[in-house]
């Protein structure tokens, strides 16, 4: 004979088996019927790529970080980034044309 707690656990190993099942038919590619009525929208269109205002070879170089949202900054700004050219940024040409 099957002690109540012994059953309760079965039964929520049941539960939780076919819960499994279920779910994980979801996704095995298996396809459900669908009941709306409605049909699939059409996918959009792909819209025409912007072209780049700025050219790969135009980034090519050596650069520093500087920012200033005051005008009065800028003369600050401009002399504390040349100071810290000796550490800058290098960007170089990438092999693929893309």
């Amino acid at each position: 004979m099957v002690r109540s707690c012994n059953a309760r656990a079965v039964a929520n190993l049941g539960i939780a088996s076919a819960l499994a099942l279920f779910l994980g038919a979801c996704g095995g590619g298996i396809s459900l019927p669908s009941f709306s009525s409605s049909s699939a929208a059409p996918e959009p269109g792909v819209e025409p790529e912007m072209p780049a205002s700025i050219r790969a070879d135009e980034i090519v170089g050596r650069w520093g970080l500087a920012s200033f949202q005051n005008p009065n900054d800028r003369t600050r700004t401009e002399v504390q980034a040349k100071a810290q050219c000796k550490q800058p940024y290098v960007i170089g040409a990438g092999t693929s044309a893309a």
